[in-house]
């Protein structure tokens, strides 16, 4: 569990620091789960399907980041955007962490959806492998 605490650390100093996707977000940026009174646009992220080893010589750990953006502008245009500036953000970035070197960050797939309310809210999952050092 070490490692997800210095991933939610990092994966939050990505996601919030100075770049075109944070200024279309608005900086709201949260861990965990959507607040049902949140404004839009938005973004949450959270882990899932942790996988490790630390009983051979690989030592290794991948997991699921998780992120969701959520828009309620009834045109798809703007979570379009707010994708494309992810993407841009996390592909081929390459996090630092205290105690282990990541071996890869590799997008999974995206998966937009609306609900009835017309809020659009676009999945984005990326695989971390890290191995311990």
């Amino acid at each position: 569990m070490l490692f997800h605490n210095e991933l939610k650390a990092a994966v939050y100093t990505k996601l919030t620091s100075a770049s075109t996707f944070n200024t279309n977000i608005g900086g709201r940026v949260v861990y965990g789960f959507k607040k049902e009174d949140e404004t839009y646009p938005n973004c949450v992220f959270n882990f899932a399907e942790a996988n490790f080893t630390f009983d051979s010589g690989d030592s290794y750990e991948d997991t699921l980041i998780l992120i969701n953006l959520f828009d309620n502008n009834h045109s798809s245009g703007p979570i379009g955007i707010l994708e494309s500036n992810l993407v841009d953000l996390l592909d081929g970035y390459t996090f630092t962490f205290t105690n282990y070197t990541q071996i890869s960050l590799v997008r999974q797939k995206i998966k937009h959806i609306k609900d009835i309310n017309f809020v659009f809210n676009t999945n984005i999952e990326y695989r971390i492998e890290v191995q311990y050092k």
